[in-house]
């Protein structure tokens, strides 16, 4: 280490030369610092060399030429944005001059008669010491404040909801994603069990009651909690002192409810795909022996018309047999792949045909009447054409029959504008064809109206029912719409069928996917199972 004293680089602001003179003397007599000083007699000065040359320390007398003193002079400097250290030296000794320079910015004070070379150096010692320990303070602040930055940071970019709490179960920190998920309420200071469960006191089963049961720091326990529909998955980890007690713990909270909704959905596509497997096993089965009893049936009637026995019985249990084979078929398609050919037509050329077959089945006492409004318009749809009339066809079937003492059966359709089938919120939006067919019927209850698209589902106890609706959503589906369904007790039922239309000049989809479907068919199939 060298002995060489440290050079100090002083500015003097003191308007009396003799009294500089006297400084510059008292410095020299200074061992540990070499002090160079500078001397000045008014603010303009000072802001000059203070502009041109850095210095380590200023001394400043309270009374200078001109009429100012030395607190406007350290205002200044403090303005001009200098962290100069500053040393107040007075002539009188007053206290009154030392306690407004030391409130201006001076770190120490000096009384001019009173001071020596030993006073002097302590005096800037003690204040270089002050700046220095100041720095060190400014700088770890400064490095406090920018790591807690990084840390909230940090904190903020979890996803998942994050809350820190005390022994009283007090919430005193939350990340961003807390704080969203509750855009109304006063997170920090909040009782989570309020918060959460809106409760006063923690619920039967909190986990964070056993985490002040002083278990160890690796428990974790993860419930689900129902919160405004909803389904929060909680992690819980206890926060250990240093001897040992449990001092508070942190909350992770997931929001699992699409996640639960998509497990969900998986365990019904697996029971649907189990539920086709069987029912093409036993439609095809079904369907074999039916064939047989018909044919038997066939030979019987023969032998009893040959022998002039009445032939009733037969022909009564060769209808149920039909029927029956008509629910094999039911089955059979509802198993199948539900593309096709696709075929470009107008909403002109499908009203037409579904006018013309519905008129055909129609029973006696049922009012049919078709909205010829938008027939004109050239809309075109790309579809599987018979197996969408088919599934049009079973929905008008369904309303004649909610129809049993006569009705008003209505076809109504138009053009509308809609978000497609399973994008949500995106905000794309596309041009519908709807189909809506009215009656006058029965009507549906909301836990029936619920149901009526399941497969096997069915308010009626006669033969060959209960897939007629689910084939033909399926059906439309395949064909990249959807089917609405609005009903009321007493006041009839209006199905609604949308397709999408496709574009001026486009060419039908023609692509094929898994099973010999369309590609559009496969993906809605993907989707709707």
């Amino acid at each position: 280490m060298s002995d060489e004293p440290q050079v100090i680089r002083v500015l003097l602001v003191e308007n009396d030369p003799e009294d500089a003179v006297i400084f510059r003397r008292r410095a020299t007599e200074c061992t540990r610092h070499r002090i160079v000083t500078d001397a000045v007699s008014n603010c303009a000065e000072t802001m000059r060399r203070l502009a041109e040359q850095h210095y380590d320390l200023a001394f400043l007398d309270y009374d200078l030429d001109g009429g100012e003193n030395g607190v406007e002079v350290l205002k200044s400097i403090r303005a001009a944005g200098y962290e100069l250290p500053a040393i107040a030296i007075t002539g009188s000794g007053s206290e009154r001059v030392a306690v407004a320079m030391m409130k201006a910015g001076a770190t120490d004070y000096l009384v001019k008669e009173a001071f020596d070379g030993d006073v002097l150096e302590r005096s800037v010692h003690y204040v270089l010491e002050v700046q220095r320990l100041e720095r060190e303070r400014r700088l770890a602040n400064e490095a406090l404040a920018d790591a807690a930055a990084r840390w909230q940071q940090t904190f903020d970019a979890i996803e998942d909801m994050v809350a820190v709490m005390d022994r009283d179960r007090t919430i005193v920190r939350a990340n961003r994603a807390m704080m969203e998920a509750f855009p109304r309420c006063d997170i920090v200071g909040a009782k989570c069990h309020r918060l959460v469960h809106g409760t006063d006191h923690p619920p039967t089963g909190c986990p964070s009651r056993g985490a002040f049961a002083g278990r160890g720091a690796s428990h974790t326990e993860i419930v689900e909690r129902h919160m405004d529909n909803r389904r929060l998955e909680v992690a819980v980890y206890p926060i250990e002192g240093r001897d040992g007690e449990v001092e508070g713990v942190v909350h992770i909270m997931r929001d699992v409810t699409e996640l639960r909704r998509a497990q969900e959905a998986f365990v019904e596509v697996e029971k649907l795909r189990a539920t086709r497997d069987l029912a093409g096993g036993v439609a095809h089965n079904f369907n074999n022996l039916t064939t047989a009893i018909l044919g038997y049936l066939g030979f019987v009637r023969e032998d009893l018309e040959k022998h002039g026995l009445p032939a009733d019985d037969v022909a009564a249990a060769t209808e149920c047999i039909q029927r029956a084979a008509g629910l094999a078929r039911e089955l059979h398609q509802w198993t199948q792949p539900t593309g096709g050919p696709r075929e470009r037509m107008t909403l002109a050329g499908l009203a037409r045909t579904l006018r013309e077959r519905v008129g055909r089945m129609l029973p006696p006492g049922i009012d049919f009447q078709a909205d010829v409004t938008e027939y004109g318009v050239e809309a075109r749809i790309d579809v599987a054409t018979e197996a969408l009339l088919d599934a049009l066809l079973s929905i008008c079937d369904n309303a004649i029959e909610a129809m049993p003492d006569g009705g008003k059966l209505t076809l109504t359709l138009s053009t509308l504008e809609r978000t497609p089938p399973g994008e949500g919120f995106s905000g794309r939006r596309e041009m519908f064809a709807a189909i809506a067919i009215a009656d006058t019927g029965t009507g549906m209850t909301p836990d029936v109206q619920a149901k009526v698209f399941e497969p096997f589902f069915s308010t009626k106890n006669t033969v060959g029912v209960g897939l007629s609706l689910a084939l033909a959503r399926r059906v439309v589906a395949a064909n990249g719409g959807t089917i609405e369904a609005d009903s009321e007790p007493g006041k009839g039922t209006t199905f609604r069928v949308l397709l999408p239309m496709s574009p001026p000049g486009a060419e039908p989809d023609t692509r094929r996917g898994p099973e010999g479907e369309s590609t559009a068919s496969a993906t809605t199939r993907r989707t709707e199972q």
